[in-house]
């Protein structure tokens, strides 16, 4: 896959950072504490909040699939079917006065 040897060339340059840093090579528990985060704030935060801790750890994942030797792309047929749904939705909404929302 493409997008898997892009994601082994990054990994290859970004060996020795991952190496000596304390938080890429913590990553994974940082990725879970925001994910509790983001579960326990939605019962009390306004969505605007919400949606800043979902797009943190949407970036902390992407730096993981960097940085982190060995980490690989991998989508299952439930994933891709899940993609194509919210690719339909993105763009049924496109048109919409709704986009914002």
């Amino acid at each position: 896959m493409f997008l898997n040897k892009i994601l082994r060339v990054f990994q290859n340059l970004l060996f020795p950072v991952y190496s000596k840093s304390y938080f890429l090579r913590n990553i994974d528990w940082l990725i879970f504490a925001n994910l509790l985060l983001v579960i326990f704030s939605s019962t009390f935060a306004p969505s605007d909040n919400i949606a800043y801790f979902a797009i943190f750890g949407i970036i902390l994942t992407v730096v993981k699939l960097l940085a982190k030797p060995g980490e690989k792309c991998f989508m299952s047929t439930g994933d891709k079917f899940l993609l194509l749904y919210f690719l339909v939705v993105l763009i049924s909404v496109a048109g919409s006065s709704l986009l914002y929302l």
